[in-house]
């Protein structure tokens, strides 16, 4: 709730005759409080502007003495009317308050519950501003809507399919979804990590896929082990055979969940580790080393049940606008009733997949915009990666940087990774002699970056570099985003200024979103 949003706004005045007078002073007191007093009002009540809140109505009567100054009126008005809003907050009615942690929370409770066909919080989505109609009844309709508002967000599509899969909530939504439109999301998700797209990306690959090289699919293999994804297809095979469009789409997807830096260079960089992928997961060659003759007869028959769907090209016009394309309707091909039902799960446990950590080293996520600045990303695409990930090359710029521990919460959010996360390089050997020189260079590379943001006087740059980095910090972590909370007493003004506490925002070659606050 970084920002205040009121849909409906209606006040109404309790004036003696002799007072109608200050009708118009009243509305532009109002307009004031509404403009920014009403949001410090809220946190000085201990509100958090890093949740999004969500309340139906509040009813807030207040008296005001009207010999009092405006700025007097203004701070009594925001704050009778903060006060409100805590007690309504207070009371926690499911029915009239929502409290999300992040936007991805927002994003997945939305998904789960058209999965599930459950819209009674669809007045919360719609404060989310998320392309839904609060009395909307139809799950064709609510998945239409679902799509077009992560098409319209998409850097929340990876973090929003990762987090379903992980939970095993993935399944009625391939269900749900035709082909292309899972089609539009992989090319929505690619335009969010910076990839120019056009109309080639849409075809569909029949059969068996080509062979890809040797050392394509050495990567390949290694992005398929650790992608949730990837987990998807291999547990739900029978819907990858019969719906073999969603392949290309799921390959891009996969990727991008794991190792989005490979397309920095294009889609068509990228193209021979997404034949090596598709190649891996495609159901066919992995069916027939598996399934018996008879349980693939039955797979036939489940199939005639599924939304079929024909490749489609996308207008370059509708791409470019970022709006859902493909809405065709699809309630004509898909029998609600044909989605199996889902098994009990707890949702609190789902909605809330946050894990957090302490850090004595929170100031190494300002480092993240020059890695880019300095052309060290670009460096890892060129010079190292193969069997290597990013994250292996970023784990061990980190340990070069700092004296860190390995599952130091600050080093795992600097590979994209949260508190809680395993280390997928555990089992990897060590750095070789060329990679100990790359990293070498690459923490040279930094130093002389922040020496050139931040002149300290008297200090040299390895000691700018521990300044900057040495600072505790907590770290808040839902899936593609991370919150850095810094005390207010650390705030310093030479970082301030150079601008290495900006928000990152979305960062499409590492995948997450990253926010700093002071509390």
């Amino acid at each position: 709730m970084e920002t205040l949003h009121i849909e409906h706004f209606q006040a109404r005045y309790h004036l003696p005759p002799s007072m109608f007078d200050q009708l118009d002073r009243l509305d532009h007191i109002l307009g004031e409080m509404l403009d920014g007093s009403l949001a410090l009002a809220l946190e000085r009540l201990g509100i958090s502007p890093r949740e999004e809140i969500c309340i139906r109505r509040v009813h807030a009567p207040v008296r005001l003495r009207s010999n009092s100054v405006d700025s007097d009126l203004i701070t009594d008005w925001s704050m009778s009317l903060a006060e409100s809003f805590h007690e309504v907050l207070s009371q926690n009615d499911p029915a009239n308050v929502i409290r999300y942690p992040s936007r991805i929370h927002g994003f997945i409770d939305f998904a789960d519950s058209v999965a599930r066909g459950d819209f009674h919080r669809a007045w919360a989505w719609k404060q989310l501003n998320f392309s839904v109609d609060p009395r909307i009844d139809s799950v064709s309709e609510a998945a239409e809507k679902l799509v077009s508002s992560l098409v319209r967000e998409s850097q929340y599509i990876i973090p929003l399919l990762t987090a379903m899969a992980a939970a095993g909530r993935l399944r009625r939504l391939l269900l749900l979804l035709p082909p292309i439109w899972w089609q539009d999301l992989a090319v929505a998700a690619l335009m969010a990590h910076g990839v120019e797209v056009d109309s080639s990306i849409t075809e569909t690959i029949g059969g068996t896929p080509v062979k890809a090289p040797t050392a394509a699919r050495v990567v390949a293999e290694r992005i398929i082990r650790e992608s949730s994804l990837a987990s998807v297809v291999f547990q739900d095979q029978t819907v990858f055979l019969n719906k073999a469009q969603l392949l290309p789409s799921w390959a891009k997807l996969i990727l991008l969940e794991r190792e989005p830096v490979l397309f920095r260079g294009g889609l068509y960089e990228a193209e021979v580790i997404l034949g090596a992928i598709e190649e891996k997961i495609h159901p066919k060659t992995r069916l027939s080393k598996t399934v018996p003759a008879e349980k693939s007869a039955k797979m036939k028959d489940y199939g005639t049940r599924e939304t079929t769907s024909t490749s489609q090209e996308i207008p370059n016009q509708a791409r470019s606008s970022q709006k859902l394309p493909h809405s065709h309707g699809m309630g004509a091909s898909l029998r609600e009733d044909d989605i199996p039902a889902w098994e009990p799960i707890q949702r609190e446990a789902f909605l809330r997949p946050r894990s957090q950590g302490c850090t004595e080293f929170g100031g190494l996520l300002f480092l993240l915009p020059l890695l880019e600045h300095s052309g060290i990303i670009d460096e890892i695409v060129v010079k190292g990666m193969g069997s290597r990930s990013l994250g292996w090359f970023l784990h061990g710029l980190a340990l070069h940087l700092l004296p860190t521990d390995t599952a130091d919460p600050a080093t795992l959010a600097f590979c994209g990774l949260r508190p809680d996360a395993p280390l997928p390089w555990e089992n990897e050997p060590g750095p070789n002699e060329d990679e100990k020189q790359l990293l070498a260079n690459w923490r040279l590379k930094i130093i002389k970056a922040l020496a050139e943001h931040i002149t300290w006087q008297k200090m040299k740059p390895e000691q700018i570099l521990q300044k900057i980095c040495c600072r505790k910090a907590a770290i808040v972590a839902d899936p593609g985003w991370f919150e850095v909370i810094f005390s207010l007493q650390d705030v310093s003004t030479e970082i301030r200024r150079a601008g290495l506490d900006q928000d990152p925002g979305f960062i499409p070659w590492l995948g997450v979103i990253i926010k700093f606050f002071y509390e």
